[in-house]
């Protein structure tokens, strides 16, 4: 197969459709040693006179070498939908991949808050598109549909099969309502049961026995994440600026490397009690890293700058994690389980607004039913308990 494109005229399009005013786009190959995929597209200005003028675009897609000619295609359809006034043509037969990028996420992703758009553009597309990518819509039926939620829930908890079955029925109905399939054959899904969720948190004695083996930057953000019960994101935006003696200020949060000041919900702005043993911890720390301003980051990467959460858990946290979990066979530590365990047993120490309002939380559901655990012990002693008033004689039943 030879490896040059066949010749187009990078300004073509429709042919007789363009008078419709729609349009895919064109594509072409550019570069000489690195190939890449260009675009091409119009868009239509407004004159002073109430006249439209034309204006072509052109935008870099991607190198050859890792994006097919149907996946550039693709690319700059969902451009086509974002940037350009004209409507791209209704496709008879559009995958569901097609239908999420160029009709789906365009229309909605303005919606969704800054700070957490990535995460949840990433968890769509890895939960649900992925699976579905390349099937047509109009032969989508609730059989495969619920087979793959069937299957999913095999693997994975509940969390990850709601994803795919919440978003499976949002997307399907924004299509059926732009008449691109007869009905929404996710409606009806089920949830499947699931393998049980992880609700891991650490016993008093585990945590002693990890922190002892901690590095001293790492003792100080684990013992921050179990006592404050920070998010991760949270914890690596923080600056010198936000320690206020006794408090702790919140913020600014980490997203992919970037930093926003919209929190996770409205109650996640606030400022924490700051124990003795963590001014101490900071104050060492401080003493260590020699900032350059009140503005630099407590925890920064190497360069200075926001550390990206899931680099500093794959390059440092779970590798330190693992060698301890060998050593002592503690393992499953992570942030969810920090602050999970930050919430079973301040829950002993406060009641339940109390453990709400350290947490952030909305709701106090939320707290009760994913983040304070039962304590085996306590289980223990409460059933013991029992047992020694239901073996205590009454006055009744020794006559």
């Amino acid at each position: 197969m030879s490896n040059s494109e066949p010749k187009r005229n990078p300004l073509h399009f429709l042919g007789k459709r363009g008078r419709e005013r729609g349009q895919n786009g064109s594509l072409e190959v550019v570069g000489t040693q690195l190939k890449r995929w260009r675009g091409h597209y119009f868009i239509y200005e407004k004159q002073e006179a109430g006249r439209e003028r034309r204006k072509h675009k052109a935008v870099i897609l991607g190198p050859r070498s890792k994006m097919s000619r149907k996946q550039a295609a693709d690319a700059l359809r969902a451009i086509i939908a974002e940037k350009s006034d004209l409507p791209i043509e209704k496709r008879p037969e559009m995958t569901f991949g097609q239908f999420w990028r160029e009709r789906y996420l365009p229309l909605y992703q303005q919606k969704w808050k800054t700070s957490s758009r990535a995460t949840q553009i990433d968890n769509i597309e890895r939960y649900c598109v992925k699976l579905l990518e390349d099937k047509l819509l109009k032969d989508l039926d609730r059989f495969s549909l619920q087979m793959q939620a069937n299957r999913l829930a095999d693997n994975f908890s509940k969390s990850v099969v709601n994803k795919y079955v919440v978003w499976c029925r949002a997307i399907l109905d924004e299509a059926l309502d732009q008449d691109l399939i007869q009905k929404n054959p996710a409606k009806k899904l089920m949830m499947p049961e699931t393998r049980p969720e992880n609700k891991r948190f650490l016993a008093l004695e585990e945590i002693a026995i990890v922190l002892e083996k901690l590095p001293f930057r790492e003792r100080l953000i684990l013992r921050m994440s179990l006592i404050l019960g920070l998010r991760p994101g949270e914890l690596f935006a923080l600056r010198w600026n936000d320690v206020y003696g006794y408090s702790l200020r919140l913020d600014e949060e980490t997203v992919d490397g970037k930093i926003f000041q919209t929190l996770k919900t409205k109650n996640s702005h606030a400022f924490l009690a700051l124990p003795a043993s963590l001014r101490e911890g900071l104050a060492e720390w401080r003493h260590l890293q020699n900032p350059d301003s009140e503005d630099d980051f407590i925890f920064p990467n190497s360069e200075g700058r926001v550390y990206r959460v899931d680099n500093y858990r794959a390059d440092v946290l779970r590798p330190v994690l693992n060698e301890i979990a060998k050593e002592t066979g503690i393992s499953g530590i992570d942030f969810r389980a920090c602050r999970r365990t930050c919430a079973t047993h301040l829950s002993k120490h406060g009641g339940i607004k109390e453990v709400q309002s350290h947490l952030r939380h909305s709701r106090a559901t939320t707290t009760l039913d994913v983040y304070i655990q039962e304590i085996p012990k306590a289980v223990r002693e409460a059933v013991e308990s029992l047992d020694a008033a239901m073996a205590r004689p009454t006055k009744e039943g020794t006559k």
